[in-house]
């Protein structure tokens, strides 16, 4: 086999795995925004942390209005990393006020299942 053909289909594989993550993290945000159901998307830890936190903002009488945006920089099989944009997303609560969200943009990891289900995400400190 030609070693330009093995390149091309070794990333056209890679690829694949990019937009798998990629269709299931926007699938998230939609979610989110929408009040979805969060199991069509989310497993073990991450599913239990987007329940306690849609939970508390119901408990609060917050509602999120706009979706966030995520933008991929790695990938592997079972993992995705980048920058979570929360510049869209507005938090208003029961008085119609508006809330300071604080830092906009997050890195972020997500760790995914064989199903293409996140697992794990974790937004991390930093700002991208």
């Amino acid at each position: 086999m030609h070693f330009g053909l093995l390149l091309i289909l070794l990333l056209s594989s890679c690829s694949a795995n990019a937009s798998e993550h990629e269709v299931t993290l926007n699938r998230y945000a939609q979610i989110v925004e929408e009040g979805g159901e969060l199991t069509e998307v989310l497993t073990h830890s991450a599913l239990v942390q987007a329940q306690a936190s849609r939970q508390l903002m119901e408990e609060l009488g917050y509602t999120q209005r706009g979706r966030a945006q995520f933008e991929i920089w790695s990938f592997s099989k079972d993992l995705a990393s980048g920058c979570l944009d929360l510049t869209e997303i507005a938090v208003v609560d029961d008085q119609g006020s508006f809330l300071s969200l604080g830092q906009r943009r997050s890195s972020f990891t997500a760790t995914f299942t064989r199903e293409s289900l996140i697992s794990e995400f974790e937004v991390g400190q930093e700002e991208c």
